[in-house]
């Protein structure tokens, strides 16, 4: 190198195995220091009482937790084992090659260094030292593997780094490290870490090394074009960037700095480029006191972690508690009713039971933090160091500190850290109060808005930035150029625009996981990026978004279960959809609903069940109409509603205000018939009919003309000449048109007596022809209907017997034949011989008529299949 060193001892002066033994077997020094005492408390503490309640927590990285919380500890230990470091930076000196390089590298050394250190470090190619200049102690220290400290002599320090390595004796992985107490220098606020070429990167006290650097000085070779790819180089800035350590290179040749430029941004954050002649103007400017004993920060920062885990839980379990509230559970009966209030207690309860954990590990870091922090006000009386003098690396951690508060609602936590940051110097920490106004929903300073908009990037800006995007006026392409590269994504909307970012470049399953993690957390706009993966660029199959409970292809894909045929998984992901306010949805479960009511789908249900489930289907489409109400099928479709529950007074204004032709025709039907809400009004019926033919309807027509024949029939004729005269003796009626079955009838019975009308009235003769239709059309009515006459005279017999056959026949026509009469009106023949079904079962019961073998299965077989044509 040109200098010269102390002389070359003769390995014949040395003996190998006796001094392998004492780098071995050295003793774990423990410092005399007040100091260390406390630490060993704090330890015990931790030990004792920390791991069984993390235990009991429902943390999910518990091992990682412990881990970091060691590694925190190794820390202090370290600071302890050399106290001088608590005041001074952490200079990290590194060589990327060899040739020139290494030389400026060994150059810089002079400044700060003995010549006779610098030769011994020359010697060194293999594992890192320390240049500590100390008062405290000359000489070389080492740390072996098994964290043992002891001393050389520079004779030793010789023979261990020259001689073993020329005997192939892989040192490296004897000793941790080398400790240089006698490199005096004009720095006093510096101490130095040189990290030689060859290392293994991965023994425990290189890490802790380069985690309390402050600065790395780095020299890339002169003669490698593809350095700024290798390896080393890479993680050594992987690692710089995550601590928040600032990189030094030091280059000449203006082709270096080019190769720069293909580094991506997240890595280049903390890149300075330096010529070899600016590095010591640069080290003088950083050699001012520097505080390296905050471990209470980094301890909370740890656990901060799991308390923002049980806050991210909280906020998915709320959401899930939503979604049971808004899932359409008016679609449901009381079973599902009753599981879905279960499952509501049981997220509930797995809530507080976190709570309760979470609370007493509180308690117990109470403890653990004030004893820390007791221990930092040694080390800065001992080190003389104010805690204000932050390092870099510890005012980024609080500054994320700062933003995990605020994104879990700890506004004053927030604040108090955020003012540390500014009365410390960190140069971002103006952003810190916007953050602060924005989650307090206060006016954000322009001023500072302006300032961060032109802000160059670092780790934390880009946080920032996408925290602030909509008061910047950033575009979604701005975004995803930010959010690009950001390394470590903490919210939703940062993996939003990642996943922009991955669509944008055509990394379509990448995009796909950072929308999927970002819609979960409750980003609602990454369901739009989900469906153009779907839809528009066909790369995410239709059910995995759908699994992913996205309301937009839940809906898509429901329908398409539907043209299938698998109806309970299509509504299944259709109440999902409707949970969400898919109003498509909504009106799909609705329709089916009803479709389903009026084909008796809930025939086996009670009374009750069945009122509610009709109840259920008016309130959706009084929801559908106040939605849609342009839609007048809605409305049209309501007002049978209203007409099935009995209310034809509704139903007749929900009509009225429906220009449809069925509407039209059904107001005719209203009062077409003498019973019911509205007396018969045959000029209003032939009115409402002609409407309805205008409209289309043909049916509309031919009722419309019946109507007219009706009319013109009264008029021709006495109205005495049709009357039935009451009588108490059914059994010698006056057989007239009707076939010989209707001597029994007590149907024709019930409506004669009921209506005043005569044996062929309208209304008889109209359920005359659908019994003679059905028996003829359907084997399985034709039984049926021959047990009604079986059984009809007894049950004529009983009822005159009772006293009270009046009130029975006009309660017979009211509440059976009248919707029977609507059935077939409507040509609802499957619902009208259900209607007679219900009618004779009842009373058969009532007046303890039984019917015969047999019946009953047929009546079970014909309410569970269709209609037969008649």
């Amino acid at each position: 190198m040109g200098e010269t060193g102390p002389k070359e001892i003769d390995p014949k002066d040395m003996d190998d195995m006796p001094l392998l033994s004492r780098l071995l077997a050295q003793e774990r020094h423990v410092p005399d220091l007040p100091e260390y005492g406390s630490y060993n408390t704090v330890y015990a503490y931790l030990q004792k009482e920390i791991p069984p309640l993390l235990a009991a927590s429902s943390y999910a990285h518990k091992v990682e937790l412990w881990q970091e919380i060691e590694r925190i500890f190794d820390h202090m230990e370290f600071g302890l084992q050399w106290p001088d470091l608590l005041g001074r930076k952490m200079i990290g000196i590194m060589p990327l090659g060899k040739g020139k390089r290494v030389q400026a590298c060994f150059q810089l050394f002079k400044e700060f260094v003995t010549p006779e250190v610098r030769h011994y470090l020359q010697l060194n190619q293999n594992v890192t030292s320390l240049l500590l200049p100390s008062p405290s102690f000359e000489g070389i220290r080492f740390l072996n593997s098994a964290w043992h400290i002891g001393s050389l002599t520079k004779r030793e320090y010789c023979r261990a780094t020259h001689e073993l390595w020329q005997k192939k004796i892989e040192i490296g992985q004897l000793l941790e490290c080398f400790v240089f107490g006698n490199a005096v220098t004009a720095f006093h606020h510096l101490a130095f870490t040189w990290l030689p070429i060859f290392r293994n990167r991965q023994m425990p006290l290189y890490g802790l090394l380069c985690e309390n650097l402050d600065s790395l000085l780095m020299f890339p070779p002169d003669d490698d074009e593809d350095w700024v790819s290798s390896a080393r180089f890479q993680q050594a800035l992987e690692t710089c960037a995550q601590k928040g350590i600032s990189v030094i290179l030091a280059v000449d040749d203006p082709g270096q700095r080019a190769a720069l430029q293909a580094l991506p941004g997240r890595l280049l954050d903390m890149v300075k480029v330096l010529g070899v002649e600016e590095l010591l103007p640069f080290l003088q400017q950083q050699d001012a006191p520097c505080c390296h004993y905050r471990y209470t920060i980094h301890l909370r920062k740890a656990f901060y972690d799991v308390e923002r885990e049980a806050f991210n839980r909280q906020q998915e379990s709320n959401e899930n508690l939503l979604q049971i509230k808004n899932d359409l559970n008016f679609l449901s009966q009381t079973e599902t009713r009753e599981q879905v209030l279960q499952c509501r207690k049981d997220i509930q309860k797995e809530l507080d039971q976190e709570e309760q954990a979470l609370q007493k590990l509180r308690q117990a870091l109470i403890g653990l933090f004030q004893q820390t922090m007791q221990l930092e006000v040694q080390l800065r009386e001992r080190s003389g160091v104010d805690e204000m003098a932050l390092r870099l690396p510890d005012a980024f951690l609080m500054a994320q500190f700062v933003r995990e508060y605020l994104g879990t609602g700890r506004v004053q936590e927030a604040k108090e850290l955020s003012l540390a940051l500014q009365q410390g110097g960190f140069p971002d920490a103006y952003i810190l109060p916007l953050l602060v106004q924005k989650q307090r929903g206060s006016q954000i300073s322009a001023e500072g808005l302006e300032r961060l908009r032109h802000q160059s990037d670092n780790e934390f800006v880009r946080h920032a930035k996408i925290a602030l995007l909509q008061e910047l006026g950033f575009s979604e392409q701005d975004a995803m150029q930010i959010a690009r590269d950001i390394r470590d994504l903490d919210t939703p909307a940062e993996q939003y625009y990642r996943g922009v970012w991955s669509e944008h470049t055509k990394r379509y399953g990448t995009a796909a996981v950072f929308y999927e993690q970002a819609y979960h957390q409750g980003f609602r706009a990454a369901s739009r990026g989900l469906m153009r993966l779907v839809q528009d660029i066909q790369s995410l199959p239709l059910v995995r978004a759908a699994d992913m409970m996205v309301p937009e292809a839940c809906l898509l894909y429901g329908k398409e279960l539907r043209k299938k045929k698998y109806y309970a998984k299509a509504d299944t992901y259709l109440k999902i959809a409707a949970g969400n306010g898919e109003m498509e949805a909504v009106r799909i479960l609705a329709q089916n609903l009803w479709w389903r009511l009026v084909h008796d789908d809930y025939w086996d249900d009670s009374e009750e069940e069945q009122e509610a489930r009709l109840l259920n289907c008016r309130k959706l489409f009084e929801f559908l109409s106040g939605k849609y109400p342009e839609d007048e099928k809605i409305r049209e479709t309501l007002g049978f509603i209203h007409l099935r529950r009995g209310d034809e007074q509704r139903a007749l204004a929900v009509w009225m205000a429906c220009h449809t032709a069925e509407a039209r025709f059904q107001c005719g039907c209203l009062y077409e018939y003498d019973k019911g809400t509205f007396p018969q009004d045959l000029d209003k019926a032939a009115k409402f009919f002609s409407e309805a033919r205008e409209l289309g309807s043909k049916k509309a027509g031919a009722e419309y003309e019946k109507v007219q024949a009706w009319k013109r029939k009264k008029a021709s004729k006495e109205k005495s000449s049709k009357t039935y005269r009451k009588t108490s003796n059914y059994s010698t009626r006056t057989k007239s048109t009707r076939s010989s079955d209707d001597d029994s009838c007590f149907i024709t019975t019930a409506v004669c007596r009921a209506l005043q009308k005569g044996d062929d009235c309208e209304e008889l003769m109209a359920m005359r022809h659908f019994r003679d239709d059905a028996r003829a059309a359907d084997p399985l009515l034709q039984e049926m209907i021959g047990e009604y006459y079986r059984v009809a005279p007894a049950i004529i017999q009983r009822i005159q017997a009772s006293g009270q056959a009046d009130e029975v026949y006009e309660q017979l026509w009211t509440d059976d034949l009248c919707p029977v009469l609507r059935h077939l009106h409507r040509r609802e023949y499957h619902q009208a011989a259900l209607g007679y079904i219900a009618m004779v079962e009842r009373l058969s019961h009532q007046y303890g008529v039984p019917l015969q073998s047999g019946i009953e299965e047929d009546i079970a077989a014909y309410r569970q299949r269709g209609a037969v044509p008649l």
